[in-house]
Order: C-alpha cells, then structure tokens, then sequence
C-alpha cells in the first residue's frame, strides 16, 4: 500500500507547525541567557586554593570529601517581574548542590543564590569544568 501524498504533506505541515511554535514560544519565554564557564579543583586532603576570578565562576581548589559555597549576585535590571532559573552543567555538575529552581524577582530586585559543591571522599583529584547558566524567563 502507497502512502498518498496528500497525507505526508499534510503531516509534514503539522509536524513543522508543531516545531516552530515550541521555537517561538521558547524565544518569547526566554528573554536573557548568562552563561559562565564553570571550574573546581579536587585535591588530595588538605590541599585548598582560594578564587577571586571575575570573568568565570572558577569554585577554587578543595580537597575530596571537602564542601565550598560560591555566591553568584543576580540582578533584575527590568521594569517587570522576572523568572530566574540556574543550571549547571558539565563534569563539575556531579558535584554541585542543585539550587532552588526557579527564583521570582521583582523590578530592580537582587538576589544572591548558593552555589554549592560537595566533594566526594572517593572523588579522582584533577581538574573539572563546565557551565553555569543563568535564564532570564518573563
């Protein structure tokens, strides 16, 4: 049995409305995304570094089985009500507390969200990186 043209092209025409709906819904949703590289150093026991970078979310050095808390300062510099929400993503994730999820300020408003991470005793020492994004939603 043949497929009749007619029925593909009508539903290619509803899977693609289907497609560009949810991509225009999520850029209207969506109205600012901050990502910062994202790093933490495991070290043998005792070993620590403190990190006063700027231009990533660097989680210095700790030692496995240790605990760190960043604070990563968010401002609503809008006229209205915004949706915040915090993702962290990459090798570092494992590691890290998830914050709140979804977080509403109001015009002009700041917030200091915890980033936390707890090490594992049993964690590889080394290097990790990743992303922490920051979505601005309406």
């Amino acid at each position: 049995m043949k497929p009749k043209p007619l029925l593909l092209l009508v539903l290619s025409a509803i899977f693609m409305t289907i497609g560009l709906v949810s991509i225009g819904y999520t850029l209207y949703k969506i109205d600012q995304i901050v990502v910062y590289e994202a790093k933490i150093g495991v070290s043998q026991k005792g070993d620590i570094g403190i990190a006063v970078d700027t231009d990533t979310f660097n989680m210095g050095i700790v030692p496995a089985g240790g605990k760190t808390t960043r604070k990563l300062a968010i401002q609503n510099i809008m006229d209205q009500q915004r949706q915040i929400e915090v993702l962290v993503e990459g090798d570092l994730a494992s590691f890290i507390e998830k914050p709140k999820q979804i977080f509403t300020l109001q015009p002009k408003e700041k917030l200091l969200v915890d980033i936390v991470a707890i090490i594992p005793k049993d964690a590889t020492v080394g290097n990790y990186t990743g992303k922490v994004s920051v979505l601005v939603k309406k």
